[in-house]
């Protein structure tokens, strides 16, 4: 059984499950395939090219700072606190409507 041969349009559809390494399981597309295309179309390998770049730049430019484990002690007691004031709070009103 032969592959068909993808087209620009199947390049740009799938390009990010292509550049995410998804193509085979999610589209039943080889790599192969898109290999075979890219080798032969400049427009579409700078495309994945370009995208490949901007998933790089996005993964180390826009990472999230990662918070002092102080800060996330902090607010961990916090919240802790705040729930167990609410349910303080929530209990209280529970047995004063209870005992009208």
């Amino acid at each position: 059984m032969s592959e068909r041969a993808l087209s620009c349009a199947d390049i740009s559809e799938w390009l990010g499950a292509y550049v995410d390494g998804e193509a085979a399981e999610c589209l039943n597309v080889s790599e192969q395939q898109f290999v075979d295309h890219l080798v032969t179309c400049r427009d579409c390998l700078e495309e994945v090219l370009l995208t490949r770049r901007l998933k790089q730049l996005m993964s180390t430019r826009c990472a999230p700072d990662h918070a002092p484990a102080t800060l996330k002690q902090a607010v961990f007691a916090q919240v802790y606190q705040a729930s167990f004031t609410s349910q303080e709070s929530w209990q209280s009103q529970t047995l004063w409507v209870e005992e009208r």
